[in-house]
């Protein structure tokens, strides 16, 4: 009997498209450099970090290691995946937010706004006036 509370057959297309446990999978990522409570993952994050772990397990920690050739690599693979996978890993996303829910109760992603202005910028001096 399975602790998981969906069908078997979406066991089983879990397990044939993930390299990660599910727990593993869907549950958020803690970033040491920064105390703030993380965002919840969507479909591409947890693509990501599984194909991520594919390359680890493939070409070694140190391939998985480069960031940049995984985020290409996950980007031109989720490109080409079927709608059925793209919508396996939207579910995963959605069993995540669950996670995401009970580990973090409250959490509301704040921004931090930058400072941009569409306005010119306004002369505090007349034109031709020498600026010391």
């Amino acid at each position: 009997m399975s602790y998981y509370c969906f069908e078997t057959t979406t066991q089983i297309k879990i397990k044939k498209h993930t390299t990660l446990p599910l727990p593993e999978l869907i549950t958020p990522s803690v970033n040491v450099r920064t105390v703030k409570n993380p965002r919840p993952q969507n479909s591409f994050v947890i693509y990501r970090r599984n194909v991520q772990a594919e390359i680890a397990k493939d070409k070694g920690s140190s391939a998985a290691g480069r960031l940049d050739y995984v985020s290409k690599h996950a980007s031109k693979k989720w490109k080409s995946e079927s709608q059925e996978v793209k919508d396996l890993f939207g579910f995963l996303a959605s069993c995540a937010k669950k996670v995401h829910d009970y580990m973090y109760p409250g959490y509301v992603y704040q921004p931090k706004r930058q400072a941009t202005t569409n306005e010119p910028m306004i002369m505090v001096h007349e034109p031709g006036e020498l600026l010391l």
